[in-house]
């Protein structure tokens, strides 16, 4: 990940944990809103979504998405919209488009 992001991830703090599910649930302690970034089974649309407020991007893996316990402990599930027939894009391409409109939205 270190090389890939052409030094990124020198300016962007990234955590590692144990247990995602454990975390969700300290960070929603902490007030934190916790999204998860699902292709089809969202139940709000990205450019819809408040993303303005403290938020944890949750995003799955690209063969199967999030785990299903995973899902359930977000607060809610968001999709990117996607047109043709083209139905998914792969993590990082959709945790970067995520990232941005996060960024649009607070740059207002």
């Amino acid at each position: 990940m270190v090389k890939t992001s052409a030094g990124a991830s020198e300016l962007i703090p990234v955590a590692q944990v144990a247990n995602i599910n454990r975390t969700i649930e300290t960070l929603q302690k902490e007030g934190i809103s916790v999204i998860g970034l699902e292709e089809t089974s969202g139940t709000r649309m990205l450019y819809d979504t408040d993303l303005t407020v403290p938020l944890a991007l949750v995003i799955g893996n690209e063969g199967e998405g999030l785990k299903d316990l995973t899902r359930k402990t977000c607060d809610f599930l968001m999709e990117i919209p996607m047109q043709g027939k083209t139905a998914s894009l792969n993590a990082s391409v959709a945790g970067g488009i995520a990232m941005f409109e996060v960024l649009r939205q607070r740059k207002k």
